[in-house]
C-alpha cells in the first residue's frame, strides 16, 4: 500500500475520532438542557472519561490495522519482484 494512502487512512481514523467526539459534545449538549418532559440526564467524569478513552482505543486499533495491511502489501511485492541473477 503506497505510503501516501497509509497516511490518508490515517488523518481519516483520526477525523472520524474527532466527528465521533464532537458528536457525543453535541448530544450532551442536547440531553443537559433543561426539558419540562423528560428528566435531566449528565454524565460523570468518571462516564465521560470512559466513552473518550473507547474512542481513542478504537482509532489505535484502526492505525493498527493499517499498518498490518500496509506490512502485507510490502510482503506481496516483495513476493511479485521478479528473481535476477
Amino acid at each position: 500500500m503506497p505510503m501516501e494512502q497509509n497516511r490518508a487512512m490515517k488523518r481519516n481514523s483520526r477525523e472520524e475520532l474527532k466527528r465521533m467526539s464532537r458528536n457525543y459534545s453535541d448530544v450532551k449538549k442536547l440531553l443537559c438542557r433543561e426539558s419540562e418532559s423528560e428528566p435531566e440526564f449528565i454524565l460523570t467524569a468518571e462516564e465521560e472519561g470512559e466513552i473518550l478513552k473507547n474512542l481513542a482505543m478504537s482509532s489505535i486499533k484502526q492505525d493498527k490495522a493499517v499498518e498490518t495491511l500496509e506490512e502485507a502489501a510490502k510482503k506481496l511485492d516483495l513476493v511479485s519482484e521478479p528473481m535476477t541473477h
